[in-house]
């Protein structure tokens, strides 16, 4: 009887666990491997010599036990685009509780327009600093000129992000996530334009006069009202414009009572403080603000406490307005609903004054109200970090804008 010598196509090895075999149609051999979790993992073993195949089999049966027990991930190959996604599930959820925060909106535009674009298609485990490298520069050429370093870190923050969430599913080990740094990148900040108090009286002499009424039209005065009280706020209260300022309704208005330390602290610095008829001011007013703050703040919620002349205009917009539930908007249109073209009549409002720019031709804006604040404040003495709690920022932020303003009252005594 003739001897089979039919090839055999199937040779199983570590009790079953890896298994390589020969397909039709194809000289090369598949490696079959059980993975430590169970689950099979098909591969070519890209080689038509059976004991190439072979050891090449058990090499990676080896090295998924050695991932296992090293605690490293077991799949190989995960794209970037599967944890931006993740990352942007994961901000989708915190918006489902009521979670989300304002900045979401920022970190979201930079994953679909900048991130994804360059990372998508390539491999977590191949991004790397080099690679991170050519991202720079993709950015620079892509905008035409050297970005700014709070644009790099943004765009860092929300890199960090989403390698934090494929460490937390074990698609790469924190060891291979690559460094993210501004040093020695971007373009260093300018300091932003604000209002000196002449100009800030000259504004607000405007805001108080015949500008508030001088149209036939009802809406555009009433709207010009709201604007004047806004402003004011803004300005004695640091608060920022926009989301933060704009989504304030009454309940977040209260007064905080005084003890009589602070009473008395406050009239050594300002004797005038007493109340229309005569009494002693011994409340403050104080919001309560939702917005891009520090990180230290819970819940993305902080007290703001305004200078002691916001109550009376704050008493001229209930009048105004009208609306005073604890669910109203304070500066809002006649039905209600929250003012969206502040920044255009504010523009306008500046062209009148002819303080559209400041002196180095910086345009100003309604955040250049929170600027004045900060600038006036830290040349009263008020400390770095009661003005960062106070304004929902770093310390090291108003270091780095305002340190100019304490050189100033300085000047005498360096000079002599």
């Amino acid at each position: 009887m003739p001897k089979n010598t039919k090839k055999q196509t199937t040779h199983s090895l570590r009790n079953g666990d890896v298994v390589v075999a020969l397909r039709p149609n194809t000289n090369k051999w598949q490696m079959r491997v059980k993975k430590p979790d169970g689950v099979w993992e098909y591969k070519s073993s890209k080689t038509s010599d059976l004991d190439e195949a072979k050891q090449r089999a058990m090499d990676r049966y080896d090295e998924l036990k050695f991932r296992q027990k090293n605690d490293m991930p077991l799949d190989d190959g995960r794209k970037f685009l599967e944890a931006a996604n993740a990352y942007k599930r994961l901000l989708q959820e915190l918006a489902d509780v009521g979670a989300s925060k304002p900045i979401h909106e920022t970190y979201l535009r930079i994953v679909g327009k900048w991130l994804i674009p360059f990372f998508g298609k390539k491999d977590l485990h191949d991004i790397d600093e080099g690679v991170m490298s050519q991202y720079d520069s993709y950015v620079r050429n892509q905008m035409g000129s050297e970005p700014a370093k709070s644009t790099i870190n943004s765009h860092n923050v929300v890199i960090r992000a989403i390698f934090d969430v494929a460490v937390k599913k074990k698609w790469l080990t924190r060891s291979q996530v690559p460094i993210t740094t501004v040093k020695g990148k971007g373009k260093k900040a300018i300091r932003r334009p604000h209002f000196e108090s002449a100009e800030w009286n000259k504004l607000t002499s405007l805001m108080h006069g015949k500008w508030r009424t001088k149209s036939k039209l009802y809406l555009s005065r009433y709207k010009r009202e709201v604007l004047r009280i806004y402003v004011l706020v803004l300005g004695n209260t640091g608060m920022r414009p926009g989301i933060e300022s704009l989504g304030l309704k009454w309940k977040d208005v209260s007064e905080l009572k005084l003890n009589k330390q602070q009473i008395q602290d406050m009239q050594a610095q300002q004797p005038n403080t007493n109340n229309e008829d005569g009494s002693v001011v011994d409340t403050v007013l104080q919001f309560r603000v939702e917005g891009k703050t520090s990180a230290h703040q819970t819940e993305g919620q902080r007290m703001v406490t305004a200078r002691l002349n916001v109550k009376g205009w704050l008493e001229e917009l209930k009048e105004l307005t009208g609306r005073t539930d604890n669910d109203d908007y304070l500066f809002c249109m006649p039905d209600g609903s929250p003012m969206k073209d502040f920044p255009h009549m504010f523009q306008l409002l500046l062209e009148q004054v002819d303080m559209r720019y400041n002196a180095a031709g910086q345009p100003r804006v309604l955040y250049s109200l929170r600027h004045m604040y900060a600038t006036m404040r830290v040349r009263k003495g008020l400390s770095y970090h009661v003005l960062a709690d106070q304004m929902g920022t770093s310390v090291e932020m108003i270091e780095r804008h305002y340190s100019h303003v304490k050189n100033e009252e300085y000047a005498v005594p360096l000079a002599i």
